[in-house]
C-alpha cells in the first residue's frame, strides 16, 4: 500500500490499520498538533482457505511494535491475532497518551 492520509480528525478515539500480507510490518506516523509519533508493527501473515468459491484470505500474528515517544506515553497489544474474515471488528493494540 502506497502512502496515504488513513484520518484527519482531530477527536478520533479509535482507528483500523490495515496491514499488508506482502509485508512483515507496517509503519504509521501519528501527529498531534506538532508532535509526530512513528508507529512500527511487525507481524506474520497466513494464508488460509475461505473455500474453493471465495478463494484465500490472511490471518496475520502482530509479534511486537516498537514507536517513538513524542506524544505517546505506551502502547499494549491486547489480542495478538488478527482474523481478516472476523465479522467482529475487535481491539487488539491499545495507545497510552
Amino acid at each position: 500500500m502506497t502512502d496515504s492520509l488513513l484520518y484527519d480528525s482531530a477527536k478520533v478515539s479509535k482507528i483500523f490499520i490495515p496491514l499488508d500480507p506482502n509485508n512483515q510490518s507496517a509503519s504509521f506516523v501519528l501527529k498531534v498538533q506538532e508532535n509526530m509519533d512513528t508507529l512500527n508493527i511487525f507481524y506474520r501473515s497466513t494464508f488460509y482457505l475461505v473455500s474453493y468459491t471465495c478463494g484465500f484470505s490472511n490471518n496475520f500474528t502482530v509479534d511486537y511494535i516498537n514507536y517513538t515517544k513524542h506524544n505517546l506515553n505506551s502502547i499494549e497489544i491486547l489480542n495478538e491475532d488478527v482474523f481478516a474474515e472476523d465479522t467482529e471488528t475487535g481491539e487488539h493494540i491499545r495507545v497510552y497518551f
